[in-house]
């Protein structure tokens, strides 16, 4: 069973339904700060969940997978089975 934390879920939630946006609207949508949203990501980019695209110096985020979001939330509400 995979566990997130309630601020991951949100940024997961506008990533899936916004596609490719900045770390401002994720902050937008999500009130939460910007160094939280930050690491967030970085750590979501290393995951392989979440690919980055900079324009300059505007960085743009996306899910790497859309299909993602759906497995992520499966397994986060299957039941647990002990041995």
């Amino acid at each position: 069973m995979t566990i997130i934390s309630k601020g991951r879920r949100k940024v997961l939630e506008v990533l899936a339904k916004f596609g490719e946006v900045n770390i401002s609207k994720i902050i937008r949508h999500t009130s939460l700060n910007h160094k939280v949203v930050n690491a967030y990501l970085k750590e979501m980019e290393s995951l392989g969940l979440v690919k980055e695209r900079k324009f300059g110096r505007v960085r743009m985020f996306r899910l790497s997978d859309p299909r993602i979001i759906t497995q992520i939330f499966q397994n986060a509400f299957e039941p647990k089975t002990f041995s």
